[in-house]
């Protein structure tokens, strides 16, 4: 239902009690359920290390709500930040409803607004206030089944306390059915190691948790390997605390949860002891986090508030020195563009008539543009138009430049009624801009106040539209000339920073091809060899064989979601990540799981890169493997190609990928060959625009086969470059191969 990776209950490890106490909530009646668990701003995750880490909160949010929306039979309302946050399938769509909101008030106005009538189910995909909580308790009292989140370090009778501290109402308290938190915590590392329990712990456990079962007389405990960098913990787990407000019974506690998965030996005793401390601890460290957040906003606020009043300083300023111009004629000599100039003289012919609005026309040949206007707002000056529409020139030689009345609209804007305009137009008048006899413009001026222009006002026009259409000319005239000069400085310009940029492309090509190996890694009974042509100066392919030691070696193809420099820099970032994360973890799956979450923190927004990533055991000739989304390889044995299978999704875009993240081996027999590539050689096309496809791929590969991994290579490329037949290339193209030769013999090492 959600966007992301569908998480479903079984793909997180958990205890068994958990899934009789999940089954009991969805199968419950009407009521408020609420899913709790403190998760830091996302924005301060990056800021302090003693942050606690996310509980998990929203993932076990999400399974309830699709085992909820799986079940419903009746309308359900969906309450979620917006309308693209939350994915509805075509079976559900007829009889759920989804509302985007955009505050806590919003939401609790939704809530209250559908309680006469209350849906089967109501989603509250935001983290709720206790207003908000008012509102879900009185929808749930009402008939409805509610599931909300809360961010809370609290659990079970606490988070109950909290709420009424905050002010929900307490009659409304026994529609609050379900508490269900979460929290992650460090799983132990497969090296830790059964030891005896220290007494004193022993002691400390029986005295805190009477009602709990004893400890046996030996826990697993951390040890600390190469592999978990000495700690001896790797990764994390879920514990939970299930509670039935409304009959004050605790179907699963933190402390029950966390005992299971010691005696299970997911995690140490000394961290079941230490839950209570690890949470003050945390919320300690997020409240100074916040702490900082808010004095940052608020030295921010005050930098805004001292740049608004130097703006506002310098604005003052700025009108002081327009008002303090002694001549008009001063002002239309003085050196300005078009725009400034029509402007300068909307405001000036606005002063001297007396005028509240004033818009100016300047004729271009047979066309017609609002250059500048006063009081009409620049939003509202219409396209261009016939420069008769604007202005004509009178019959009457002595009439022509002096100003007539005109009590209609301006060209081009549209009449509204006084209640929508704000004001009536109650006066109006249109002056010619003539000059030699040629109309190069006319100014339009209305007031709002006065019913009619006096004849002072009507000369002061008559003269001032003179020296506009003669000022308007001349920066007419110094327009064309600067444009002029202005289009030859750029052209000169633009070629050198072309032939800058050139050096600058070139420079990064060679930076980029410096990227990929030159020589490949001593493999005894293998052989490696690549092609790889990028569509621009530089690409977002890239391919890599690391030598991991021990007969390890790690093969890297890669395709970032873009083309040109920006790809290139993400695939700098993705190729230095992989080759970081593969040296110290020997899990494909784990390796492009680290890259994922670096490239989130690291990575640009919206860019993403699918990756095969794979460990060779050249002494087992053995291939154990993981694909992020990427194209499948193709294996290449007996005249036939085989695609490797596997899950995966692309990295840099969603948190959680694990799931969806599978890996696989493959056994290398003696005379295959391993094709990685990217879709770039599927896409290419022939002089009609045909694709070649996987298909065509296939065959091009196939009539390879036989040649060793450089020729191969080679000769993909060649014949690549025939289909094209000079066509365009549109896409990078990138292509590693793998030999195997070998025969395995290892008589001594089985023995």
């Amino acid at each position: 239902m959600f966007n992301g990776p569908m998480l479903e209950l079984s793909d997180i490890r958990h205890l068994p009690q958990l899934d009789a106490a999940v089954e009991e909530l969805l199968a419950d009646g009407p009521g408020l359920a609420l899913v709790a668990g403190l998760d830091p701003p996302t924005s301060a995750l990056s800021a302090s290390e003693g942050l606690p880490l996310p509980s998990g909160r929203a993932s076990l949010f999400r399974i309830l709500t699709r085992r909820l929306l799986a079940g419903a039979t009746r309308r359900v309302l969906v309450v979620a930040p917006a309308r693209d946050a939350i994915r509805v399938t075509r079976d559900h769509r007829r009889r759920v409803e989804v509302v985007a909101v955009a505050d806590a008030e919003e939401v609790r106005a939704r809530m209250l607004a559908v309680a006469s009538l209350p849906p089967e189910l109501v989603i509250v995909q935001q983290n709720v206030t206790p207003a908000v909580v008012d509102a879900a308790l009185q929808l749930a009292a009402a008939g409805s089944k509610v599931l909300a989140q809360l961010n809370t370090p609290c659990r079970g009778l606490g988070a109950v306390r909290e709420l009424a501290g905050a002010g929900v109402s307490q009659r409304d308290l026994h529609a609050l059915k379900w508490i269900v938190a979460s929290q992650r915590v460090p799983a132990l590392c497969v090296c830790a190691a059964l030891r005896p329990v220290d007494p004193l712990a022993a002691a400390e456990f029986a005295a805190r948790f009477p009602a709990l079962v004893p400890l046996p007389a030996q826990l697993r405990q951390p040890v600390g390997c190469s592999n978990c960098g000495g700690s001896g913990y790797s990764g994390e787990v879920f514990i939970f605390d299930i509670y039935r407000p409304d009959i004050r019974r605790a179907g699963v506690s933190y402390e029950e949860y966390a005992l299971g998965l010691a005696l299970d030996g997911l995690i140490a005793l000394d961290d079941v002891l230490s839950l209570d401390a690890a949470q003050l601890r945390q919320a300690h460290a997020m409240r100074e986090s916040s702490e900082a957040a808010l004095r940052e906003a608020n030295a921010a606020l005050q930098r805004q508030v001292a740049q608004l009043e130097t703006a506002h300083r310098v604005s003052t300023q700025r009108t002081e020195a327009l008002l303090s111009l002694q001549r008009i004629g001063e002002a239309l000599l003085s050196d300005a563009t078009p725009a400034e100039l029509a402007a300068r003289l909307c405001r000036q012919a606005r002063e001297l008539c007396g005028a509240e609005r004033v818009i100016l026309y300047a004729v271009q040949g047979e066309q017609a543009i609002a250059l500048g206007e006063a009081g009409w707002g620049a939003d509202r000056l219409p396209a261009a138009m016939p420069a008769t529409a604007v202005c004509c020139l009178p019959e009457d030689s002595e009439a022509a430049g002096r100003p007539a009345r005109f009590d209609d609209w301006p060209p081009g804007i549209p009449e509204r009624t006084p209640d929508l305009e704000g004001a009536e137009l109650r006066a109006g008048l249109r002056a010619p801009l003539v000059v030699q006899g040629a109309v190069v413009g006319a100014l339009y001026v209305h007031s709002t106040v006065r019913a009619s222009f006096a004849p002072g006002h009507v000369a002061l026009l008559q003269t001032f539209a003179a020296q506009a259409a003669l000022a308007l000319q001349r920066v007419a005239l110094t327009a064309e000339l600067r444009a002029k000069v202005a289009a030859l400085e750029a052209a000169q310009a633009e070629l050198a920073v072309k032939a800058r940029m050139a050096r600058e492309l070139e420079l990064a090509r060679q930076v980029q091809e410096s990227f990929l190996p030159k020589t490949f890694p001593d493999a005894p009974g293998f052989a490696f060899g690549a092609y790889s042509e990028p569509a621009r100066e530089v690409g977002g392919d890239f391919y890599d064989v690391i030598d991991l030691g021990e007969g390890r070696v790690g093969l890297v193809i890669a395709d970032v979601s873009d083309k040109g420099m920006a790809a290139a820099l993400y695939m700098a970032l993705t190729r230095s990540l992989i080759r970081a994360e593969a040296v110290r973890e020997p899990s494909p799956r784990m390796v492009l799981g680290n890259v994922n979450r670096s490239l989130l923190d690291l990575g640009e927004q919206g860019m993403f890169v699918t990756v095969f990533y794979g460990v060779l055991d050249t002494r087992a000739g053995e291939l154990l493997y993981a694909r992020a989304g990427h194209d499948y390889p193709l294996l290449l044995r007996d005249g036939a190609a085989t695609p490797l299978d596997g899950a995966g999704a692309l990295l840099g875009l969603f948190d959680e990928i694990a799931a969806a993240l599978t890996e696989q081996s493959v056994r290398l027999l003696p005379g295959d060959r391993l094709a990685l590539y990217t879709d770039g050689l599927t896409d290419v096309v022939d002089g009609q625009q045909r694709m070649l496809g996987l298909e065509g791929l296939e065959t091009i590969l196939l009539q390879q086969a036989t040649l060793s991994a450089a020729d191969f290579a080679s000769g993909v490329a060649r014949r690549l470059d025939e289909y094209r037949a000079g066509a365009e290339q549109a896409d990078d193209m990138t292509l590693l191969v793998v030999t195997c030769a070998h025969r395995r013999h290892h008589t001594r090492d089985a023995a």
